[in-house]
């Protein structure tokens, strides 16, 4: 599983993608991504991961857990969607849904019992009680992966002392101050 979408934003992010889709399928291994954060919308521009969570309050599906499959499917052969997108809640006592993506390839040749599947063996793995209905796994791979602040500032100054004793400081420093106001209102 990877900790996030599917889709790629990068300019050539796309080549690097299609090994790892390839490397999957050759392996056998069902390659599914699922987002932190989701920032897709309806038609009406409203959240989508909102008006799921309150399609299901009001329908009031009581299960302890859930999943909305699909919520988009691209037809077009050629079309860069390269999966099958869904909203799951992963555990009852989850404060948000989440999207969760299958490589579209893959997805195509399931029926909907092995997907159910797939959900179901990811949400036995998301009742820690940090995060409920997020998988473990991607909070460990998060907490042993993720630059701690004060990690990264000491990082930071070694880099910009390195940068001033090669003589480039006077040309970088400019570039710095024009996107490092947010930082400065956080120290405030």
């Amino acid at each position: 599983m990877k900790d996030g979408s599917l889709q790629t934003s990068h300019i050539n992010e796309n080549k690097y993608v299609e090994r790892v889709f390839e490397k999957a399928k050759d392996k056998g291994v069902i390659f599914t991504g699922l987002s932190k954060t989701c920032r897709l919308t309806t038609m009406t521009q409203i959240s989508l991961i909102a008006s799921i969570q309150r399609l299901a309050t009001e329908t009031k599906i009581e299960y302890d857990k859930w999943c909305y499959y699909p919520v988009a499917r691209v037809k077009e052969r050629r079309s860069e969607q390269k999966s099958v997108i869904m909203v799951v809640k992963l555990n009852k006592n989850a404060g948000t849904p989440y999207r969760f993506e299958i490589f579209k390839e893959q997805a195509d040749k399931m029926r909907n019992k092995e997907i159910i599947d797939i959900v179901s063996a990811i949400a036995e793995n998301s009742r820690d009680i940090m995060i409920p209905g997020y998988p473990y796994g991607l909070i460990d791979a998060d907490m042993w992966a993720r630059v701690k602040n004060e990690e990264a500032e000491s990082y930071k100054t070694r880099l910009y002392s390195e940068i001033s004793k090669m003589g480039y400081w006077n040309t970088l420093n400019p570039h710095i101050k024009a996107i490092d106001t947010h930082d400065r209102l956080d120290e405030i």
